[in-house]
This record gives C-alpha cells, structure tokens and sequence, in this order.
C-alpha cells in the first residue's frame, strides 16, 4: 500500500513539473507588469535630472568613496548617473506603445531635481556660487536645462520635447539641490578625498545620506528663494509651471507646504512616505506622523479636497486611515480576513508586499496565528 502511494505522488509530482515547463514554453515572453488590464497607467519616478551620483562608469571606479558614505549607500547607486536620449526614447516608446483598458498610453512622470552645485576650474565664466577646496576651482551653480560639464548629454532635451509632444513624459519638480549645498562645501573642505571627488563631478560626499534640502535648520527664506530658481528654470524648460511637489528624501514639515501652496504648487505627493528631521528613531517618527496626520485632518480639512482642485462636480471619497497607528488599512482587516480563509479550509495567508517588520505584515501573522493560519 504505501509503495503504491509513492509511485502515486512520483506521477503526481512528475506531472506537476511537465505541466510547469509547458506552460512557461507556451506562454512566451511577457513583461513583469501587464498594464493592459489597467484603464489608466501612471508611472511617477523621482531623482531624475541632476541627481546623479557620478558622470560616467570609469569616474566611479577612479574615485576613493571609503569615507563618502559608502557604507550607508547601496552599491548601486554609485552607477546612477544622468540620463540620455536613449533612456528617454526607450523608456517612452514603453509607454506609447503599451496600452491600458483604455486605449490610453501610459503616462511617465520624471520628477526633476533642477539644480546643481559643481566645483569647476575657475575660468570667469559663469557666477560664482562660493570659493573651491583649492586654488584655481569654484563652486558654480547650474540649473536645467544647462548641463554640468562633466555631464554632456546630447540630444537630451529633444528627446525630453518629443516625448511631452506623445503625452507620455509628465515632468513635476522635486526640488533644486537634494541636499544642503553648505554641507557638501563644507565636506570638501575638511576632506582631500572629497573634494577631490567633487571636482571629478561626483555628487555623493561624507554625510551626504544625512544632508537635506529641506532641513529644519535651513531658513525658510532660502528656500523660498530656491523654490523660486527651481520654478522657474522648470517653467522654461518644460513651458509649464509644476503641478506637484515630491520632497526630496521625503523630508518636510507644514513652513515647507505653506511654501510650495504659495508659489502655486497645490500637489503634494509622498505623504504616507514623509519623515522629519530631529524628531528620534522610525518608532517615535511613526507616532508622530500618526499624531500630525489625525490633526491636520481636523484643521485642515480642504487639503483633501482633490475635486476642488480639479473643479469637477464629481464627488471623490477617500478612506480615513489616520488612526491607524500603522498608517495602513492591513491591520483594521487581518482579523476578518483571517477569519473568512479559515471558513473556507485555506490555511496559508500572504502578508502583502511590505517589508517582513512592519506593522501591516505583523498584524496579519497575529491575526492567523489566532485561528490559526500560517
């Protein structure tokens, strides 16, 4: 009997595989993402523009980046560099020619930091932006769509026009810099690596991971000053002023939204993703977004009111999730959910697509781990 019972499960297991491999021969290739059971397809990237780490392959492999925040920053990121035609076209023929239920391409939005401080010899062109780590060499600040020299992309900005021309690149700002320009002039100075790397054009520098355009410590008065530079180059280069705002490093507080509602900018995006400086470790930070977010919802109440915005007689409803200490649905349905799959004999319960410590993928172990479930 149980010899019989393990041929069984050898056919059983044999015809699995066969069936496995036939399907992955016969399905041919697909994308990762099938976009074609979407009506709309919006696809929002940040870090675009001058936020590159380093100009080129082999400038990445001269510098020293030990003490340049190596440890902090994964390795990928000293390959990031700036982005060309090629990306631009390639990356926007995806989108023409993938098509959601609705027969619309879909739609990228690059969201663009438009500035950038770089030490380059000092030759009269240009304005100053401060003294370089050496003799010979300033800090100079170029905004978009002027390139560094270290950065030479031809083609760049044709590319960039066409692709507006299709309606499937959708600029948005992010911000001017990605970091307080002092401290990377100041890191340059205190450090012959660093600055060395700065005049190679590397943007990364010692303590850059924890260096912020919108830090609290920063004057809301120079920030206004560079959201206007960040505006306004943007408005030239993409013959629009920006509809939305996405912080960089999603650090910013309530000055900074004031800021960017005054200057037009009635789109804030990232909220769920927003951190602030100085307030303590990711505990005490989620305690205190849960706080800030139930308040605001009680004293301002219009920041929600997207068809106001949009000037729709449409009414738009959204869920409250702000006393939810996990600033997530998941934990207010594991209960329920485990419950019902326990109705139906299922014994094995996903977590969602989040990270194994967060509040969400707990809540559902706990959950089954009452009923139980794994």
């Amino acid at each position: 009997m149980m010899r019989r019972r393990s041929i069984l499960i050898l056919i059983s297991a044999a015809l699995l595989v066969l069936v496995a491999a036939l399907s992955v021969l016969l399905a041919g290739s697909r994308s990762c993402g099938d976009w074609r059971s979407a009506r709309i397809v919006a696809i929002e990237s940040d870090d675009w523009g001058l936020c590159a780490f380093v100009p080129t392959a082999e400038t990445a492999a001269a510098i020293d980046a030990t003490g340049m925040s190596a440890a902090q920053t994964p390795a990928v990121y000293w390959g990031s560099t700036l982005e060309d035609s090629a990306a631009v076209d390639r990356l926007s023929r995806i989108c023409r020619r993938t098509r959601g239920r609705g027969e619309l391409p879909a739609v990228f939005q690059p969201n663009y930091i438009m500035g950038s401080l770089n030490c380059e010899p000092t030759d009269g062109a240009g304005v100053e932006f401060a003294p370089g780590p050496i003799a010979g060499w300033s800090w100079r600040r170029r905004l978009l769509p002027e390139l560094p020299i270290d950065y030479a992309r031809p083609g760049l900005w044709s590319a960039v026009t066409a692709a507006m021309a299709d309606q499937v690149w959708s600029p948005e700002l992010h911000g001017l810099y990605h970091y307080d320009p002092a401290d990377r002039i100041a890191a340059a100075v205190a450090d012959p690596a660093a600055a060395a790397a700065a005049m190679a054009g590397v943007l990364a520098f010692p303590g850059s991971e924890y260096s912020y355009e919108l830090s609290p410590t920063r004057p809301l008065s120079l920030l206004g000053d560079e959201l206007e530079l960040s505006v306004a180059s943007f408005t030239e280069l993409f013959g629009r002023r920006p509809r939305s705002v996405v912080a960089p490093d999603y650090v910013w507080n309530r000055s900074h939204e004031k800021m960017w509602r005054d200057a037009g900018i009635a789109i804030i995006q990232s909220k769920r993703e927003q951190r602030w400086v100085g307030v303590g470790g990711a505990i005490t930070n989620r305690i205190y977004k849960v706080l800030e977010r139930s308040w605001r919802r009680i004293t301002d109440p219009d920041l929600v009111y997207l068809e106001k915005f949009l000037d729709t007689p449409a009414k738009i409803y959204y869920k409250d999730e702000s006393t939810s200490p996990a600033g997530s649905h998941k934990p207010n349905t594991a209960i329920p959910q485990a419950w019902y799959n326990k109705q139906f004999g299922i014994e094995r319960l996903p977590s969602s697509l989040t990270t194994p410590n967060s509040p969400s993928c707990n809540a559902v172990e706990r959950a089954g781990a009452w009923f139980p479930a794994r």
